[in-house]
């Protein structure tokens, strides 16, 4: 079963946080991601790439103090 890859982006309180979500290919997209707060999905060919975009964005969240969680 093919697996895709979203890097999704949460806002809360102009917050950011940016995750990996997995969507198998017999999975409804909207209901996956079905998220609270959720600004943007990007589709990602591999599950490598989508964690390293992921770290990427969520560095540039902490340096601009901008993280979510911090």
């Amino acid at each position: 079963m093919k697996k895709y890859y979203f890097v999704t982006t949460k806002t809360e309180n102009n917050k950011h946080f940016a995750s990996v979500i997995k969507v198998l290919e017999n999975e409804n997209v909207l209901c996956a991601l079905n998220i609270d707060g959720i600004q943007s999905a990007n589709l990602c060919p591999t599950r490598v790439s989508a964690e390293a975009l992921a770290e990427q964005w969520n560095t540039q969240y902490k340096n601009n103090g901008t993280y979510l969680y911090s």
